[in-house]
């Protein structure tokens, strides 16, 4: 990886990785624009996410890849609402989620309206009505935590003995406690209390 980076040479990289160098080292030169380019390798990592879940044949795969993009977009939606950058959605926004990226477009270009609304019926609705209220001051922290949480919903194989869910509802309840470690260390640098700290921590799915 770092030979392609330094020559340019993508001969031995998997496809998407050699397409997310390609396009994120163009924008970077010609645009001078790291946000862009960032969004660019993400989207082409949702792509071999979802397209190695698809070749798998695992429906839990599928099932969770899809959930973590809809958390993806349905952040960059809030995110880009409340900075008032809803101009970068229509390369910021992916597909393959549940939700297409399309209507969240619209619901960016008219201000939030109906964001709740669109996610009424999903597994991120609770998410959904926590980001509608950070538009208007309400607590990004408590919209962030429920992306997360519905997330490790979605990957919740807890009672499933056997078969292809185990191993990756595994290694996927092991990230969240990396990122509930990397919360509470945080929390303690800073000097937050106990209280403040516990309700960050992620829900476990396991």
């Amino acid at each position: 990886m770092t030979d392609g980076v330094r020559s340019g040479d993508t001969t031995d990289l998997p496809v998407r990785l050699a397409e997310a160098l390609t396009e994120g080292k163009t924008i970077l030169q010609e645009a001078r624009d790291p946000q862009r380019s960032d969004m660019a390798v993400d989207r082409r990592c949702r792509q071999a996410m979802l397209e190695t879940a698809e070749a798998t044949g695992s429906e839990f795969l599928s099932r969770y890849v899809g959930a973590q993009t809809d958390a993806v977009n349905l952040r960059t939606l809030v995110r880009a609402l409340r900075t008032r950058q809803t101009a970068l959605l229509e390369e910021a926004l992916m597909e393959g989620g549940g939700v297409d990226a399309e209507s969240l477009r619209r619901i960016g270009e008219a201000g939030g309206a109906g964001l709740a609304a669109r996610y009424a019926d999903t597994h991120l609705s609770a998410a959904a009505e926590l980001g509608e209220a950070a538009l208007t001051g309400g607590s990004l922290t408590a919209f962030e935590k429920a992306c997360d949480d519905a997330v490790s919903a979605a990957s919740d194989a807890r009672f499933v003995p056997f078969g292809d869910a185990v191993v990756p509802a595994y290694l996927a309840a092991k990230e969240r406690e990396w990122a509930d470690l990397r919360i509470i260390l945080m929390g303690k640098q800073v000097g937050a209390d106990a209280e403040t700290i516990r309700a960050r921590l992620r829900a476990d799915g396991r």
